[in-house]
């Protein structure tokens, strides 16, 4: 998967990293698309506890904790929410295996057909 066309969603291998309340919409997104959907966040479950509960957990799959770098090996394409780092080693790892990483607002972009105005920023 080299571009990211909502087309080619069905049937792929995404990886959502970051569990907070937009990577929850993400990959109800992605599943509504067809995609198959993997969560990751590096918290561990009781932290987590009522973002899990609002899941489907038994058409997704969920790595937490310090083993959730390996929801990252068989993704075919990796949504990234805000408060990830970009140039995270782990990410770049990915990059280099020629797997595409995008933001979640880039992924929420490609199914709009109305312009987008969007304002960043930083904590710094």
């Amino acid at each position: 998967m080299v571009g990211v066309d909502t087309m080619q969603l069905a049937g792929a291998r995404v990886t959502v990293v970051g569990l907070a309340r937009s990577g929850v919409a993400a990959a109800r997104l992605l599943q509504e698309v067809g995609a198959v959907v993997t969560l990751a966040d590096r918290k561990d479950r009781g932290e987590l506890l009522g973002v899990l509960e609002s899941l489907d957990q038994a058409t997704t799959r969920v790595v937490l904790g310090g083993d959730y770098e390996s929801a990252l090996n068989t993704a075919e394409l990796v949504v990234i929410s805000p408060g990830v780092p970009y140039r995270l080693e782990a990410l770049e790892r990915v990059r280099r295996r020629g797997v595409k990483v995008i933001s979640e607002l880039d992924l929420a972009s490609r199914f709009l057909s109305a312009p987008i105005l969007a304002l960043t920023g930083t904590n710094r």
